[in-house]
């Protein structure tokens, strides 16, 4: 077996690395909008949610007086919109880690350009083996966060729909 050309190797680590960073690159750009809105919908949920919990308790004496069972029926209000700002929370902390498969592939050069000196360039097999374990290392992960933060944004939804029910409950009792 001849010895490895460098040369060689240089010229295939930068087509790969150039490769891994448009395939990169291209899932970026397919998913983001998806996360984007996901993102703007949870930070919508945070802000008014907060406000419902502040603007109840600011008028808390007034809506308490209408009947005796409201003020438990404006706890469970509460509990559902604590709810719904906790999962907002934990959707955009998943989210964060999203949007960083570019960066991880640019992160793995230098893994990249060892395992590159390390496999025989005749072998086909072999270079798509490492290009397959690369991408793989650099989804790990992903998956699993967006699964999670589409299933904690429900959460959220329903979390907030609830608590505007109750809410419209209290206000229907103080209508009559």
């Amino acid at each position: 077996m001849n010895a490895p050309d460098p040369a060689k190797q240089e010229e295939i680590f930068k087509i790969v690395s150039e490769r891994l960073f448009d395939w990169a690159t291209q899932i970026n750009g397919i998913y983001t909008p998806q996360w984007n809105i996901r993102n703007e919908v949870a930070k919508t949920l945070l802000t008014i949610s907060s406000a419902a919990v502040v603007i109840s308790m600011t008028l808390l004496s007034k809506l308490s007086a209408a009947q005796a069972y409201t003020p438990r029926v404006l706890t469970f209000c509460w509990i559902a919109f604590l709810a719904s700002i906790l999962t907002s929370v934990v959707t955009l902390w998943l989210s964060m880690g999203l949007y960083h498969l570019s960066s991880s592939v640019v992160d793995m050069r230098a893994e990249l350009r060892k395992r590159i000196k390390a496999i025989d360039l005749s072998n086909a097999a072999a270079a798509v083996e490492l290009i397959a374990s690369i991408t793989d290392k650099a989804m790990q992960g992903m998956g699993w966060r967006d699964r999670w933060a589409t299933r904690t944004i429900k959460i959220s939804l329903a979390a907030f729909i609830t608590a505007l029910a109750t809410l419209a409950v209290i206000g229907w009792q103080r209508l009559f």
